[in-house]
């Protein structure tokens, strides 16, 4: 594992008792912080699957994705999963019209 993509919000994470993002970057694995609620200040929204997407296409290996229970991390992983998947079917579209 390389990187670790975190759901979770900052209150959240100071109930689990470690630093994460220190611990993560102490052995030298990237921590992309994507704090989500499904709320007007933290929604599930593109502009977190568009950070995501990118946490996951500068990725040097394996990512692990998570929240808290994974109902965040599901959600996002599906929309992630339909994005990239409408993309590459509308390339292949495009390739073969060429």
């Amino acid at each position: 594992m390389t990187t670790i993509v975190n759901l979770r919000m900052p209150e959240e994470m100071a109930q689990v008792g470690f630093d994460e993002a220190a611990l993560a970057k102490e052995l030298g694995i990237k921590c992309v912080h994507i704090p989500m609620r499904g709320t007007a200040e933290n929604p599930y929204g593109p502009k977190e699957l568009d950070t995501f997407a990118a946490a996951m296409a500068s990725a040097d290996g394996k990512v692990l994705l998570h929240c808290t229970i994974a109902w965040r991390a599901s959600h996002l992983w599906a929309a992630y999963l339909i994005r990239e998947t409408a993309r590459s079917r509308w390339r292949r579209r495009c390739r073969r019209r060429g």
